[in-house]
């Protein structure tokens, strides 16, 4: 009979743990603040790209209202939101580009920013990281 509490109190705890897991991997999209917190994250970051003099040249023939569109887009697809992506693969559209490490990690810095100013946890702001991280050899030296 205590075999049996023991294995049941065991399997209780199993449980209740990987429903943490899994909560904690599917609300990222709430955690940014969905779709409004999301586009104030990239408000946000197009203000500070705006104040580095080093990445603001990359942006000068950027149409940046299309790009803020399809960032929020991008951001709320990869955090599993229910936006869809309406820009170019990112390959294409950082071609000829020739983007540096050092200004796609500028670029993480400030997005990490941005999300703080939104007030958003550093676990959602890792989580989200990590979703885009996997487009570094798409973006840089095109």
């Amino acid at each position: 009979m205590m075999s049996l509490v023991r294995a049941t109190a065991l399997f209780a705890i199993i449980m209740l743990g990987a429903c943490t897991f899994h909560q904690a991997g599917d609300d990222l999209y709430q955690q940014l603040g969905e779709k409004e917190g999301i586009s104030h994250v990239v408000d946000n970051l197009i203000v500070l790209i705006a104040e580095d003099d080093e990445l603001k040249s990359r942006f000068v023939d950027v149409d940046i209202p299309l790009f803020r569109k399809h960032l929020i887009q991008q951001l709320c697809q990869v955090a599993n939101g229910p936006c869809e992506y309406s820009g170019g693969n990112m390959t294409d559209v950082h071609r000829g580009l020739a983007i540096t490490d050092a200004e796609f990690n500028q670029l993480v810095t400030h997005l990490r920013l941005a999300m703080s100013q939104q007030n958003i946890p550093y676990t959602a702001q890792n989580h989200l990281l990590s979703k885009l991280a996997p487009m570094h050899s798409e973006v840089t030296y095109q």
